[in-house]
């Protein structure tokens, strides 16, 4: 598991520097405002991406490692469900097109090619993240980062030559979707491949009803809790440019998007504790998430110590001066983020142990917060509000994970302290992912 783990943080680590040096062209080439529009595409993409998703990565992780279900009858039938909400994505981009429902897709951009890519965007995603889920519940995450860094190293080098081609902003900002939707496909492509290898039959017979009833009571708790915590994350960049505008989503998703480069280890950690203990007795897993809890608290401290004095200097050097306000909104952001890095750790102890009720309520108090401090403070404070918000959101779903966690099966308090041997396991961890 730890050498998973270092392979996957290290293509994180590596991803995130390919996805920095992609996201500073992506700005200079679309400016503030086409940058927000961008961010707003990504945002609606996402939502649908959730609302109709159904968890299923998630879900076939789960079902294939703990509930031992058929692996082929089991993609098949999610790959038939994939197709049935394309179906139904269609309809709805057509009405919402007829009648001008603007945040469906950008706010200042719904040509019918726009519209197409959203459509195209949305079935090879749910198709690559059926069969990254089936590839990861085999365990294969090295091939995957490998995967992830080559799409996003080709991703790299195409908007190098789109930024060199000094296209308008206009036609800028279809390419920079098409070359989004492009690595995805490329990843959908290895994905099937590989799963294929791994024994996976296509069009071999699909679920019984009963065991399809049996996965949708398991999954909507799940599927509740991903969408409510999606609209944690994007619900401020619609209020925010609802009252102010592409420009000012521009500058505040240059803020959100570095801030949470804080949450690397984190979803490294999770993605492949989850294969782990799902298949472990509840104290090996109380132990190993324990462990793996410390290890982030005391690495995201460390990063934060240099992280911000660095992005303050950098912005307007690297991103250019009309983004020098996202600067000041990272350390509003960092007040939530940083106990937030722990959040993804407990929700995946709580999925694993068939307690996912527990992160829906800490999901759902904290939308509440958001709900009410992003209309509260958003119109008056502008990204700043946002930023403020958006941290009393997050805090407020780690607190209602932490405190259960810490009452679950009687936990020890003391065994959450961090001790000496923690710190020697992130220099550790370190020391051998530069090996």
């Amino acid at each position: 598991m730890k050498k998973d783990i270092i392979y996957n943080y290290l293509s994180q680590i590596i991803n995130i520097g390919l996805s920095f040096f992609s996201s500073v062209l992506i700005t200079r080439m679309l400016g503030p405002e086409g940058r927000g529009d961008f961010s707003i595409f990504l945002n609606s993409s996402n939502i649908f991406l959730i609302l109709l998703g159904f968890s299923l990565s998630s879900n076939i992780i789960y079902f294939l490692n703990k509930e031992k279900l058929d692996k082929s009858k089991l993609i098949n039938s999610a790959i038939l469900l994939n197709l049935i909400t394309f179906v139904f994505i269609i309809i709805v981009l057509y009405f919402a097109t007829v009648f001008e429902f603007k945040w469906v897709f950008v706010s200042n951009n719904q040509e019918y090619i726009v519209i197409v890519l959203f459509a195209l965007n949305y079935i090879i995603n749910q198709l690559n993240a059926t069969f990254n889920g089936f590839n990861s519940s085999q365990k294969k995450f090295i091939n995957l980062s490998i995967l992830n860094i080559v799409i996003n190293a080709i991703a790299l080098v195409l908007y190098v030559i789109l930024f060199n081609l000094k296209l308008n902003v206009e036609l800028n900002f279809k390419i920079v979707i098409l070359i989004n939707l492009t690595t995805v496909f490329i990843g959908l492509i290895y994905n099937i491949f590989l799963s294929i290898k791994l024994g996976f039959q296509i069009f071999k017979c699909f679920l019984s009803f009963l065991d399809i009833k049996r996965i949708f009571k398991y999954a909507f708790l799940m599927y509740s809790c991903n969408l409510i915590q999606v609209l944690n994350y994007k619900l401020d960049f619609w209020i925010v440019d609802y009252y102010h505008g592409s420009s000012e989503i521009g500058i505040y998703s240059i803020a959100v998007s570095l801030s949470q480069m804080l949450w690397i280890l984190p979803n490294a950690i999770s993605m492949i504790l989850f294969s782990y203990i799902s298949g472990m007795n509840q104290a090996e897993a109380i132990s190993l998430t324990i462990k793996y809890s410390k290890i982030v608290i005391v690495s995201s401290i460390l990063v934060l110590i240099f992280f911000i004095p660095i992005t303050y200097y950098f912005i307007p050097l690297i991103y250019g001066i009309e983004f020098n306000e996202s600067k000041y909104l990272i350390p509003f952001l960092m007040i939530g983020i940083v106990p937030f890095c722990l959040t993804s750790i407990l929700a995946t102890f709580f999925v694993s142990q068939g307690k996912i009720i527990i992160n829906f309520y800490a999901s759902f108090l904290g939308l509440i917060f958001a709900i009410i401090f992003y209309f509260l403070l958003i119109p008056s404070f502008k990204s700043y509000g946002a930023a403020f918000a958006s941290s009393l959101s997050y805090i407020a779903t780690f607190s209602v994970l932490f405190i259960t966690f810490v009452r679950y099966k009687g936990i020890n308090l003391k065994s959450l302290y961090i001790k000496k041997s923690d710190l020697k396991d992130v220099l550790k961890l370190i020391k051998k992912s530069n090996e």
